[in-house]
């Protein structure tokens, strides 16, 4: 049922008349109500969604002081960027949602072997970040932990970005996806691709959780929608709309041959699913081994799910072991020395890892 609470935003100023003026000409509101008639008080204007209740006082106080934005989209031909400050101080800014950042290759080699720093995010989840340059703000790589078990204080939500995948390091726990018939139990091993802007939500966890997380671009916005209840029986044209398919990748521990020699890997389906936009893969080895390669993707990360591995870069040397990872600089010339076994995620984008073995 639709309710007809409205809210306001109120406004004090001692500029009374000039405000409405401005908020009415200069900013495009309209004028609701006024009182009293013969020496004005109270105005009300409405615009852009919102309500602004403008109160006279005898001075301005700086805490008084309001900051308003209003969204432009594509189609607001008429209105332009720009921010204007009213008789009383008060800001009102118009900007352009921006557009997502294409993933662009900074050249930098970034390595995180600090697994102690964690910090608190949404809906009692904890955070650390694995790319801590975040390959020129294009790409987030996350560790994230969800400790309680039970259900968990999520909402319907989804993300604005070009790319996201999760790979289930450990723990149970279920999800719901949009147009997906049943839950999802997302477990050990387990890989999800989450197209772009699928709705989704946490349910509840089994046991302890941790999770990798890989999202481009870097910087993004989570929205919520309070419309649609998971997993929903009538299903929405959101499939229509994205070029990437939701993918849940079971744990198989089906192994074929490498690119690298003497390693297995396990291919995930998410090259095929992300419409070639990436591909991640798990790779293992369990002898003695040492490679020199180069690589010419935009993107190249890696994190070492089990084992440990020698990494020598620019002739400098990194051990590695697990829960450390790194994203490789293309074209430079790359070292991998396992002297027992090693496990790690290789995610490429775009589509399929270009690497070239060097003797």
């Amino acid at each position: 049922m639709k309710s007809n609470i409205i809210a306001e935003v109120v406004i004090k100023t001692s500029e009374f008349e000039k405000e409405v003026s401005f908020f009415e000409n200069k900013v495009g509101f309209k004028l609701k109500e006024i009182f009293p008639a013969d020496s004005p008080k109270f105005a009300l204007l409405e615009g852009f969604g919102i309500n602004i209740f403008l109160k006279l006082e005898k001075k301005n106080y700086e805490y008084n002081v309001t900051h308003i934005r209003i969204k432009l989209d594509e189609n607001s031909y008429n209105i332009k960027p720009k921010i204007l400050i009213s008789p009383g101080g008060n800001k009102v800014e118009f900007y352009l949602k921006k557009k997502l950042n294409k993933l662009n290759s900074p050249s930098i080699f970034e390595i995180n072997q600090n697994n102690k720093s964690w910090s608190k995010g949404r809906a009692g989840m904890l955070y650390r970040d694995l790319l801590p340059l975040r390959y020129g703000n294009s790409v987030i790589a996350s560790h994230i932990k969800l400790e309680t078990i039970g259900r968990v204080n999520d909402k319907v939500h989804y993300h604005d970005v070009n790319f996201q995948v999760l790979y289930c390091l450990k723990g149970k726990v279920k999800l719901a996806y949009e147009n997906q018939k049943n839950y999802i139990i997302f477990q050990t091993g387990d890989c999800i691709l989450q197209p772009p802007q699928i709705k989704h939500q946490v349910i509840e966890t089994y046991e302890p959780l941790e999770v990798i997380e890989i999202t481009s671009p870097a910087e993004h916005i989570t929205k919520f929608d309070y419309n649609l209840a998971l997993p929903n029986k009538k299903k929405t044209s959101y499939d229509k709309q994205s070029k990437s398919s939701f993918l849940h990748y079971v744990n198989s521990n089906l192994e074929g041959t490498s690119t690298f020699p003497n390693f297995t890997e396990e291919k995930t389906g998410i090259y095929e699913a992300s419409s070639k936009y990436a591909d991640l893969i798990i790779k293992k080895s369990n002898s003695l081994n040492q490679l020199e390669f180069l690589h010419n993707n935009i993107l190249l990360f890696f994190y070492i799910l089990d084992g440990s591995l020698k990494l020598i870069l620019d002739n400098k040397e990194y051990q590695l072991t697990k829960n450390h990872s790194f994203a490789l600089p293309p074209n430079k010339r790359t070292c991998f020395i396992t002297e027992s076994k090693v496990k790690f995620l290789q995610l490429s984008i775009p589509g399929k890892a270009e690497i070239r073995l060097v003797n």
